[in-house]
């Protein structure tokens, strides 16, 4: 099937996209940046493969400026991107070109949102190594970037240092509590955090003397 443009207009205050109309009484919106110009013109014929060419050019268009739009507010994850793209819908091979392509002009790179996040992270939320990691892999970070990160950022931090001053922060809210039970709530808030056994068994029974 065959498709005959009737109508070409641009459309937006900066005449950015074309408003173009089929003799089938279709419609599209495209942006003038996903298409070639001199393309598309009143009266040309476009075959099914040409109409679909150009929805496709158009969410490519749509992806790479969501993209950027996203990164501009905050840095993200590859995986991160892939994700929000999905949920709006997005074919998955189309989000995966673009976010190749933003990768090469240097806007996305997973290894330095991983040092950039655990950075982040732990100033903001202190704890050990495993949670950071959990969060890490959950935003699609590649192993090998998870461990340099962890690597650099728990460099100038002490994990045992760390579980103490949370403990001791912790205890506070639970004077009610003494013996076995704040041992146990202490034991499970620290392993919540992402601390090994060995310190959390250390911190605990430093802080809690039993009865």
């Amino acid at each position: 099937m065959c498709r005959i443009i009737v109508s070409l207009k641009e459309r937006g205050k900066k005449k950015k996209y074309l408003h173009i109309n089929f003799s089938d009484g279709s419609s599209l919106k495209l942006d003038k940046e996903a298409v070639v110009g001199d393309f598309l013109f009143e009266g040309k014929s476009l075959t099914e493969e040409d109409y679909l060419s150009l929805i496709e050019a158009q969410e490519l268009r749509e992806i790479y400026i969501k993209a950027l739009r996203m990164l501009a507010r905050r840095s993200h994850s590859r995986g991160e991107l892939r994700a929000k793209l999905s949920r709006r819908g997005y074919q998955p091979g189309n989000i995966d070109e673009v976010l190749s392509r933003i990768a090469e002009e240097g806007y996305l790179d997973d290894r330095s949102f991983a040092f950039e996040f655990a950075g982040y992270y732990l100033r903001r939320k202190p704890c050990g190594r495993k949670l950071l990691e959990y969060e890490l892999k959950r935003r699609g970070v590649t192993v090998r970037y998870i461990h340099e990160a962890l690597n650099e950022v728990f460099s100038e931090v002490d994990e045992y240092t760390e579980a103490k001053e949370l403990a001791d922060r912790k205890l506070k809210q639970y004077e009610k509590y003494e013996g076995r039970e704040l041992k146990g709530r202490l034991y499970r808030f620290l392993y919540n955090r992402g601390f090994p056994p060995d310190i959390i068994y250390e911190v605990v029974n430093e802080k809690v003397k039993d009865n």
